[in-house]
């Protein structure tokens, strides 16, 4: 108690004078009242600092309310960035800017020892000049010093009530800062984990059906659906493998790359699903895995449009790409659909419509599309085809095929 320091508490008592004790007693009762303001401001902050959750709104309340607790001029919070380094942020008076830390300093110093003090006529980082008075605490948590409080004051000395005082506050800002950052990292982390769960996402419905992905989420696997009715696309690029043996490997790469993106605009146009390419080979499926009654139609609109594409392709004539001929087969039958592997997932179908649909490729004609009997049963209303007749298919015996010559309105209107 400053009064009372002046005065021992015994020759207050020994005084014989009644108007010198009541002064005394009064200057005491006031200097309690006064430091008990102070405590109550303290704890107050304290109390009003445990309640944020950023690093941030801290250097905000302290800017608002440290001087309701200590009187200075100047004040900087110094502290612990999370690559270990020191940053200093002004909190009150001088530059705002944040000064470097001097590892010479006082400040430094504190960091080091980890101890309380007050100094005259001291240099503070951010201040020009000397500080008539300086007043430094550290801040600790989890037994280490995690930063420091400085003060400074060009006409008030500072002396232990007000290190007392400093200290009480520092004791829980410590606590307070280092729960502050770790919510902070915390929060950082799983905005990281949140960013990370979204691309894997995203990914695993670039390389699965959304549907199937979705379901691998949920439940960390798929069973395999059988599907009465499905449509199979096979194309190939005829002459491929002759002309890949003349050309540099980036110019083939290239050039498929070019010609498969624009087949998977293509089929993500018509609702059809893309599964796979083998080599120069392109796999999709209508009608799976969502079901859909036009998925006849579908795949055989998306084969039309390939053919056009590469027609298209070959007109335009590009130096610095390759360009082939096509050849589709599409077939409609009962599938099973699912997915395969644990690590590499890729979504697949079984059963004899694929192979059929293989067959119809391989023995299909140059820039048409060769169909099933199946298949063209359930688009003769739509497109224009030509029957082939049965056609010997090793292991398959005669299969009918029928040759797509396109739309029937639009045959209908040129005719």
């Amino acid at each position: 108690m400053t009064t009372l320091s002046r005065r021992s508490l015994s020759s207050l008592v020994e005084e014989d004078s009644p108007e010198v004790l009541r002064t005394a007693l009064r200057d005491a009762f006031a200097a309690i009242q006064a430091q008990s303001l102070r405590i109550t401001r303290a704890a107050e902050l304290t109390l009003g600092l445990s309640g944020v959750l950023s690093p941030a709104a801290i250097l905000d309340m302290l800017r608002q309310r440290l001087k309701w607790t200590i009187e200075f001029q100047y004040a900087i919070l110094c502290h612990r960035r999370g690559d270990g380094s020191w940053q200093l942020n002004p909190i009150g008076g001088g530059d705002a800017s944040r000064p470097a830390l001097n590892p010479q300093g006082l400040l430094a110093a504190t960091l080091r020892h980890g101890q309380p003090s007050i100094h005259k006529g001291a240099h503070l980082e951010g201040l020009e000049g000397s500080a008539r008075s300086l007043m430094l605490i550290p801040l600790h948590a989890e037994g280490e010093v995690i930063g420091a409080l400085a003060c400074a004051h060009q006409a008030h000395v500072f002396d232990q009530d007000d290190l007392r005082i400093a200290a009480m506050v520092g004791l829980q800002l410590g606590s307070i800062l280092r729960n502050a950052y770790n919510l902070e990292t915390l929060r950082s982390l799983n905005e990281r984990l949140d960013r990370a769960n979204t691309d894997q996402v995203a990914l695993l419905r670039n390389i699965l059906p959304a549907r199937v992905a979705d379901e691998l989420i949920a439940e960390g696997r798929s069973q395999p659906i059988f599907f009465e009715q499905a449509t199979v696309l096979f194309t190939d690029f005829v002459g491929f493998t002759a002309t890949s043996a003349d050309c540099d490997p980036q110019t083939l790469v290239q050039s498929l790359d070019h010609m498969f993106s624009r087949f998977d605009l293509i089929i993500e146009r018509n609702g059809i699903e893309k599964l796979k390419t083998i080599g120069d080979a392109y796999m999709a499926v209508g009608g799976v895995p969502e079901r859909s009654s036009t998925h006849a139609e579908d795949t055989v609109q998306a084969a039309l449009e390939i053919i056009d594409c590469v027609r298209e392709e070959q007109l335009l004539g590009p130096v610095d790409r390759l360009t082939w001929d096509v050849r589709v087969g599409v077939h409609t039958g009962p599938l099973v659909a699912g997915v395969i592997g644990k690590r590499k997932f890729a979504f697949d179908v079984w059963g004899d419509t694929v192979n059929v649909a293989s067959r119809l490729e391989e023995h299909g004609v140059n820039s048409r599309i060769n169909i099933s009997a199946e298949t063209y049963a359930q688009v003769r209303h739509r497109f224009r085809c030509q029957s082939r007749g049965p056609i010997a298919v090793k292991g398959k015996g005669g299969i009918e095929m029928f040759l797509v010559e396109g739309p029937l309105d639009r045959l209908t209107t040129g005719s």
